[in-house]
C-alpha cells in the first residue's frame, strides 16, 4: 500500500523527469539552430535544404507522433517544424540575396546601364555610389537635380512659414482693432474719468502680455 511519503516521492520523480526532458528538448533545438546557422554562413542554399528537411521531419512527427529518434513526439515535432521552418525562410532569403549579388556582379561588367536600372528602385544609396563610378556625368547631374529640389523645398517651406506668420499677424491686428473699437464704445458710454483710465490700463496690460486686448475688454464689459 502506497503511503503519502511514497506518493510524494513518485510525484517528485515525475516532475523532475518532465523538467529534464523539457531542458533536453530545448538544448536540442538550440543545438539545431546553431548547426543550421553555421551551415548558413558556409552556404545559404545548403542551410535552406537542411532546414527544409528538418522542418518536414518535424511535421511528420507532429502529425503521426513518430519520426527520427530525437524528433519523436508531437510537441517536439511541432517545435522542430516551427524553428526549422523559420530558419528555412531566412536561408531562402539569404540564398536569393547571394544569387542577386552574383547576377549583379556579372551584369555590372556586361551591361552597366541595365545594372543601374535594376539597382535604382532597390537601393538608392548604393545606386548613387555605383553611378558615380560608372557614369560620372550622370552622377553630377543627379546631384545637381537633388540640390535643386532640396532648395525648392526649403523655399516652399520658408514661404509657407512666412504666410502663416502674416496670417497670424493679420489676426492679431484685427483683434486689436476690435478691442480698440470696444474700448471707445465703453468710454463713450461712461462719464467717469477713473473708469476711462481703468479701461485703457487693462487694455494695455492685456495687449503687452498676450498680444491682444480683447480678453480684458470682454471681462470689463461683462462686469458693467
Amino acid at each position: 500500500m502506497l503511503t503519502s511519503k511514497h506518493l510524494e516521492d513518485v510525484t517528485g520523480a515525475i516532475v523532475t523527469s518532465q523538467i529534464l526532458r523539457f531542458l533536453i528538448a530545448v538544448a536540442e533545438l538550440g543545438l539545431m539552430f546553431v548547426v543550421l546557422t553555421l551551415v548558413l554562413i558556409a552556404s545559404p542554399f545548403a542551410a535552406f535544404v537542411a532546414a527544409l528537411a528538418v522542418s518536414f521531419a518535424g511535421l511528420v512527427a507532429a502529425i503521426t507522433g513518430r519520426g527520427l529518434p530525437r524528433l519523436r513526439g508531437r510537441i517536439k515535432g511541432i517545435s522542430a517544424f516551427a524553428v526549422a521552418g523559420i530558419f528555412a525562410l531566412i536561408a531562402s532569403q539569404a540564398h536569393e540575396a547571394d544569387q542577386r549579388e552574383t547576377r549583379w556582379a556579372e551584369l555590372r561588367q556586361a551591361e552597366p546601364e541595365a545594372y543601374l536600372a535594376e539597382l535604382a528602385p532597390i537601393d538608392q544609396e548604393r545606386w548613387l555610389e555605383e553611378l558615380s563610378e560608372l557614369r560620372p556625368e550622370r552622377y553630377a547631374q543627379e546631384i545637381a537635380r537633388r540640390e535643386t529640389e532640396l532648395q525648392a523645398q526649403r523655399e516652399a517651406e520658408a514661404a509657407e512659414a512666412a504666410r502663416r506668420a502674416e496670417a497670424e499677424a493679420a489676426e492679431r491686428r484685427e483683434a486689436d482693432t476690435r478691442a480698440a473699437a470696444a474700448a471707445q464704445r465703453l468710454i463713450a458710454g461712461s462719464d467717469d474719468l477713473d473708469e476711462h483710465r481703468a479701461v485703457f490700463g487693462r487694455f494695455a496690460v492685456e495687449l503687452v502680455e498676450n498680444g491682444t486686448g480683447v480678453n480684458a475688454l470682454m471681462k470689463l464689459a461683462a462686469t458693467k
